[in-house]
């Protein structure tokens, strides 16, 4: 019950941040085409630069977008 509570809580932006990475990489995996492809590979690569939870530096995660 704590771990719905802790994801209900949390406000509108904090949530669209997070469930942006999976939520592309659900897209890309389940629906055919490039540009879907294209796009969510996009939201994935800004979804990486704003997560801060990954506990890595800034300029790790700009690489890994690069």
């Amino acid at each position: 019950m704590h771990l719905l509570e802790a994801w209900t809580t949390l406000g509108p932006f904090h949530l669209a941040r997070l469930l942006s990475l999976p939520g592309a990489m659900l897209v890309a995996t389940l629906l055919p085409g490039r540009r879907l492809a294209r796009g969510a590979a996009l939201v994935c690569a800004a979804g990486v630069l704003m997560l801060a939870e990954l506990a890595v530096p800034w300029w790790v995660r700009t690489a890994w977008v690069l």
